[in-house]
């Protein structure tokens, strides 16, 4: 006698499926996804370009993509929005039209201001505006651009060049974060202002007490530009005002990317050319020709007048 199985009620074989579907779907990714911000003009020209960028990125595995139109409302002001995006972004794909604004000149400032990694595709076009040529002039020195002849192949480029950085990643790890770096720098700092006491003599405890006070020592406000220099009689606290200077930029970048680099250099120790040297100093965490940097010389009255001249007209 034939027996027929109830279908409303679930075999073995069922269940062991729907166990193992249930399983699959509650792992989920441990890390958080990778930022990528996506820079162009929002018109009709590069709006094909900017859907294509989105979907591409949207189905890259780890990443999520960041961009304007997609954004939802929001207390904070559109500008403070982008600037703040592009600036912590892993990537920023910037879509290089005919015509470039100001929100993408201060997207792609933030982004290398912030050490980012820029992915620029030169889109079809007639012609180009000024401020488009000026951009691409100040950063081609930086980053390889890749030229689309049709805004259709966009995506598997994209796809390359994510791919291509992940990897770059992986096999060249950077051996600290910005941040890290910044912050080692300050500690530095901080203990060669120590250093300044405890050579008089100065109980230890208290010279540490005196080097973490950044109310001890007088303050020099950062110039907006050009050259200051700052004398007074030698003993007179030049070295800690330089330094007290050098730690306060190194806590507004920390907070703020888009804050100058801070550079401290012991005049005595510069044997070369001081473009070369302020290099040497950032090493890969800075690019002199793309981000904005303070640059403090302690010591410049300790190298005679030739090599001052020589170091002030550099």
């Amino acid at each position: 006698m034939a027996v027929q199985s109830d279908p409303t009620i679930p075999n073995q074989l069922h269940i062991k499926e729907l166990i193992e579907r249930m399983t699959a779907e509650s792992i989920r990714p441990s890390e958080e996804e990778l930022l990528v911000f996506i820079s162009s003009r929002q018109d009709d020209e590069l709006s094909r370009a900017r859907a294509l960028a989105i979907e591409t990125v949207d189905n890259f595995p780890g990443m999520r993509v960041w961009a304007f139109e997609d954004a939802p409302a929001s207390s904070e002001t559109a500008r403070d929005r982008y600037i703040r995006n592009a600036g912590m972004a892993d990537f920023v794909i910037w879509l290089v039209g005919s015509k470039t604004s100001k929100p993408i000149v201060e997207e792609i400032d933030a982004c290398l201001g912030a050490g980012g990694r820029l992915i620029p595709f030169l889109l079809p076009a007639a012609d180009r505006d000024s401020k488009t040529e000026e951009l691409i002039e100040r950063v081609q020195k930086v980053v390889t651009w890749r030229t689309i002849e049709n805004v259709e192949n966009l995506p598997k480029h994209i796809h390359k060049a994510l791919t291509d950085e992940v990897v770059r990643a992986v096999k060249n790890p950077l051996p600290w974060s910005h941040d890290q770096y910044l912050e080692q720098k300050r500690r530095e700092s901080i203990a060669h202002t120590k250093r300044l006491w405890t050579t008089f003599g100065v109980q230890d405890s208290i010279a540490d007490s005196l080097a973490n006070d950044q109310a001890i020592g007088e303050r020099i406000e950062p110039p907006p530009s050009g050259v200051v220099m700052v004398g007074a009689a030698q003993g007179s606290g030049k070295t800690l005002a330089a330094h007290r200077l050098y730690q306060r930029m190194l806590t507004s970048r920390i907070e703020d990317h888009l804050q100058p680099i801070p550079v401290l250099i012991d005049a005595r120790n510069v044997g070369g050319d001081l473009q070369d040297h302020i290099r040497n100093i950032v090493g890969n965490q800075g690019n002199i020709h793309t981000q904005p940097m303070l640059v403090i010389i302690d010591s410049f009255d300790e190298i005679g007048r030739y090599n001052a001249n020589r170091m002030l007209s550099e």
